[in-house]
């Protein structure tokens, strides 16, 4: 005790000595160090002594030379002071000093922070808290500030708490805290909601301090109702400037007021404030979007409003129709991160939700459409947002649960939405009903959701139909309310028929551009209908066998297509182990496809093994696929097990819904073809061959295949109808296999079925005649065929279009079709070598070159025709023409010698004299005399007439008339000739001729 009174009299005397000294240099030197000898114990010495030490250190001769590390210790000084008096609960004025000092050298802020640090310390009972609450409310910069310090606004609450009606300066400082508008900046309005709610809890009242309420239940608690009380009271209050107006219709809006919100401030000036102008976009645009009946454009792009600056204000609102316009704009990731947040609100809104699962859906998150569907369970709208989430996993485990919910539908939708259950389940939604079967539908009646899911629903009615409904409907206002991917969709289904490449380039931007999975699947199911598995699997990506049963189904069948069976199985496999038993139905027909590989390899054990597979896995897959696929099922693991040889001998006969599975008819039709080829199904025949034809990137086996098997048919039928059937369909297969060499077997298969045909056709049985004629045998059936029907224009066509690549079969059928048309070969066509030919071979294509000049160059056909029967080559002309008519005609054309010259040297003039002298000739005698007469050959001419008159008991008179005309010619010309006695004898023996007497043998000497 007796050291610490000593220490305490050095101490008070080093303090004194400095405040006596008029050095204040050396003055502050010793005190700083009186300051450094008590800093460690300040709390052992006299709290006089360190009251004396503060004072002394402060006082106005020092106060240019101290520094803020002064400050800093004398600040510890007058803590240590304060502390020990408020636990003695006795006041102390220790800190007025320091207070002074600071507002001496204008360092008001510093002042002020001192207080703040010096007012939680001292004795609640203290008068001077009310007074530093005091000296620090005079010396506040608020609400100038940016920002309030919270310790601040904490002690003037504190202070109003104790005595709030002597504390005028506090009241105005707090008012002017409380006194904010929309410019004031998003952390003043929350300073001002959280000290309006702090005086509120304490019961303290203040000017302004409804408005602030307001804003604080608004922003801050989330509470717009009560919002609205406190608005309103500070409305009635008086408070009715734009920013104050702005706030309540935010707390309108929030509320779900809408009405009411757009009552007071669905309009701004273009002079108001950029809140006001804000908001009045939003409702305008939020009532746009509930509003399909509206036609005009959207009032502003998503893309602005997420630039507004009014979100705190109008809480999730903003970002919900930001959300959903650009849903309606086709950016469907930067709706999701807009709505989903919302999908997590209390309490929820059922319409948020909806449109939540939208963004989900477009975005292929399945489980947040999953999250949407359980956060709006109870709620009127949970059937809308179960139809989303069927369209996003349809093959859910929870598929039939929320199935369910659909069906559950309030009226007017409850016949549209089991309708809607019944198409995401597989039922056949694209039926073409009966007109009485259509369910009611009202576009007017429910909720947008409600609209918008009745709407696709109807859509998805008539997808595939050949009326114009579809396109009726997507020219809907309503249609516009749809996401931007959506809508591309179905534009492009409703283009489909009629405008398949507009519709196709919008399905594509909607799969490529847009991303969206749905349109990316029926864009694949379009190129897989089309044949074009490459397309396909690029358009279902790798995410394929992930994204569902439809698309990895389609995804395996692009697999087996484009060749990659092993990689299609092992996707099919993956499905039965993921439950969908039905994947077996495609396993069995890729089993069937190898096993028919195996057996076009020769491998028969093999096939027979792999088809019996292939059976028990069809035979698995009929109970799991739906109904309307079980009977093709059915049929096809028949036919796969009689392949094998497991089933009976019936082959099963495909039904017509075969054709929406090419690859059940392709299978059963080559599996009865190879069974019975005589007795197979000409319809599947048919079919098969159609198949084929889609198809432009095959290789040579099914090409090979199928043509086999109608070759054979064609040689073992015995009804000639049902061969011309086939060759007909053979054609089918020549036409396409035309210039492949590896499909040559084909074509030769063709024309040995039509030249084998020909043999036995008739009128009734003739096959149509194909597009183009194989080899030139058979183009020379088929122009005969052509020829004997009257059109001599489609024989030349088949002609002309023959021949292949052979120059002599080329020029052959040149020559022939120019022969049917009269349309001469030009000379610059060399004939090329014909050795290959036979002699009447050779000769007929010579008299159809003749023929080619009958039109145009008579006298050249004439003599190559005499030429030819001139030729030793005549016998063979004489069987290929009726030459009783052809050489009367071309001796009548070539005409008698004009001056008396002889033409008997002529090549037919010669031609006649040599049959006339060939013995055992079989040409009309008549005929034979006629001729030479006509080419001037008269000593032949009078032979043949006696000859032919002779062989007749009483030839008739016109014959004689016509043999007493050459006599008397030739009476003529021997005048002429100074023979006039030779004359006399003609003359006689005309008129003998003439009175039907004997015919006079030799001519008169």
């Amino acid at each position: 005790m007796l050291g610490r009174a000593l220490g305490t009299r050095r101490l008070r005397r080093a303090v004194h000595n400095a405040s006596a000294d008029h050095d204040p240099a050396g003055a502050l030197a010793a005190l700083r160090e009186v300051r450094a000898e008590v800093s460690g114990a300040l709390a052992d010495v006299d709290e006089a002594v360190l009251a004396e030490l503060v004072g002394t250190t402060v006082r106005p001769a020092l106060l240019p030379l101290l520094v803020e590390a002064d400050f800093h210790e004398l600040e510890r000084v007058v803590f240590q002071v304060v502390r020990a008096s408020a636990e003695r609960h006795e006041p102390s004025g220790v800190w007025r000093p320091v207070l002074a000092a600071r507002d001496a050298r204008q360092e008001y802020v510093a002042a002020r922070g001192f207080l703040m640090r010096v007012y939680p310390i001292l004795d609640p009972q203290d008068p001077a808290k009310q007074e530093v609450a005091t000296a620090l409310a005079r010396r506040s910069a608020l609400p100038g500030e940016t920002e309030a310090p919270e310790t601040e606004l904490s002690i003037y609450v504190d202070a109003l708490t104790r005595a709030p009606t002597f504390m005028r300066e506090i009241i105005d400082v707090v008012a002017s805290v409380l006194r904010v508008d929309l410019e004031s900046g998003e952390r003043r309005m929350e300073q001002a909601a959280e000290l309006a709610l702090d005086l509120s809890n304490r019961r303290i009242e203040a000017p302004g301090l409804d408005a602030a309420l307001g804003l604080a239940h608004l922003i801050v608690l989330d509470r717009p109702d009560t919002a609205i009380t406190h608005l309103t009271r500070a409305r009635d209050a008086g408070r009715n400037d734009e920013a104050f107006r702005t706030m309540l219709t935010a707390a309108y809006l929030r509320a779900g007021d809408r009405a009411a919100a757009e009552a007071l401030g669905g309009h701004a000036a273009a002079t108001s404030s950029r809140w006001a102008r804000e908001i009045a976009v939003l409702l305008w645009t939020l009532t746009w979007l509930d509003d399909p009946a509206s036609e005009e454009a959207p009032p502003v792009g998503a893309a602005a409003l997420r630039d507004f600056v009014i979100g705190r204000l109008t809480g999730p609102w903003l970002g919900y129709a930001a959300g959903r316009m650009f849903l309606l704009e086709g950016d469907q990731r930067s709706a999701a991160s807009l709505l989903m947040p919302l999908v997590a609100a209390d309490p929820v809104r059922a319409e948020w939700i909806y449109h939540a699962a939208w963004a989900c859906l477009l975005t292929g998150d399945r489980e947040g459409v999953a999250r949407c569907f359980d956060r709006v369970r109870g709620q009127p709208l949970e059937w809308a947002v179960a139809c989303l989430c069927l369209d996003a996993d349809p093959e859910s485990d929870r598929a039939e649960e929320i199935a369910g919910v659909v069906r559950d539908a309030p009226p007017p939708f409850t016949a549209l939405a089991g309708v809607r259950a019944g198409m995401a389940r597989g039922g056949g939604a694209r039926a073409e009903p009966e007109p009485d079967e259509e369910p009611p539908w009202n576009p007017d009646e429910g909720v947008l959701p409600e609209r918008l899911e009745a709407f696709r629903t109807v859509m998805a009615r008539h997808v595939g139909r050949k009326d114009d409904r579809l396109a009726q409907l997507v020219a809907l206002p309503l249609f516009v309310r749809l996401p931007g991917q959506e809508r591309l969709l179905w534009s492009g289904l409703a283009l489909r028929a009629t405008e398949p490449d507009q519709g196709r380039e919008l399905l594509d931007q909607a799969a490529r551009t847009y991303g969206y999975g749905r349109a990316a699947l029926v864009l694949a199911a379009w190129d897989a209908g089309l044949n074009r598995p490459g397309t396909a699997l690029e358009l279902l990506g790798d995410g394929a066998p992930r994204a569902g049963v439809k698309a990895a189904s389609l995804a395996a069948w692009a697999m087996a297509r484009d060749g990659r069976d092993a990689e299609a199985s092992e996707l099919l496999r993956e499905l039965k182990d993921r439950g969908q038993h039905q994947a077996g139905f495609m396993l069995g027909q890729l089993r069937m496809r190898a096993a028919l590989a195996r057996h076009a390899a020769g491998d028969a054990a093999e096939a027979r093994r792999i088809a019996a597979e292939a059976a028990s896995e069809l035979a698995e897959a009929v109970a799991t696929v739906p109904a309307a696929t079980s009977e093709i099922v059915r049929l096809l693991g028949g036919a796969a097990a009689a392949f094998a040889g497991t089933g009976g001998r019936e082959a099963p006969t495909p039904q017509p819904s075969m054709q929406a599975h090419p690859w059940a008819v392709w299978i059963l039709g080559i599996a009865a073809a190879t069974r019975d080829p005589a007795g197979a199904d000409l319809g599947l025949l048919e079919y098969l061959v159609i198949l084929l034809d889609r198809d432009e990137r095959l290789g040579p086996e099914p090409y090979l295949d199928l043509a086999r098997a109608l070759a054979l048919a064609c040689h073992r039928g015995r009804d000639r109808a049902r061969t011309g059937a086939l060759v007909e369909l053979l054609g089918r297969l020549a036409a396409r296999a035309r210039g492949r060499d590896d499909l040559a077997e084909v074509v030769a298969l063709h024309d040995r079925a039509v030249l084998g045909h020909a043999q036995r056709e008739s009128d009734e049985s003739a096959p149509s005649l194909p597009a183009a004629p194989g080899s030139v045998a058979v183009a020379i059936v088929q122009a005969a065929r052509a020829l004997h029907g009257g059109d001599p224009a489609e024989a030349a066509r088949l002609l002309r279009e023959a021949g292949g690549g052979d120059a002599a079969d080329a020029w052959i059928c040149v020559v022939l079709a120019g022969a049917v048309e009269g349309t001469p070969v030009a000379d610059a066509a060399a004939e090329p070598p014909l050795d290959e030919l036979s002699a009447r071979a050779r000769m007929a294509v010579h008299l159809a070159r003749a023929a080619s000049l009958s039109v145009d160059e008579p006298d050249r056909c004439l003599e190559q025709v005499a030429a030819l029967l001139s030729s030793p080559g005549a016998e063979a002309v004489s069987r290929l023409v009726d030459i009783d008519r052809v050489l009367p005609m071309l001796c009548a054309a070539k005409g008698a010698p004009k001056g008396g010259a002889r033409r008997g040297s002529s090549p037919l003039a010669e031609f006649v004299e040599r049959l006339a002298e060939t013995p055992g000739v079989r040409f009309d005698p008549v005929v034979l005399a006629r001729c030479a007469t006509a080419t001037g050959a008269l000593d032949a001419a009078d032979r043949l007439w006696r000859r032919a008159l002779s062989a007749e008991p009483d030839p008739p008179a016109p014959l004689r008339e016509e043999f007493a005309r050459l006599l008397c010619h030739r009476a003529q010309r021997a005048r002429q000739n100074g023979s006039p006695l030779d004359a006399a004898g003609l003359l006689r023996q005309a008129g003998q001729v003439l009175s039907s007497g004997p015919i006079p043998e030799g001519t008169p000497a």
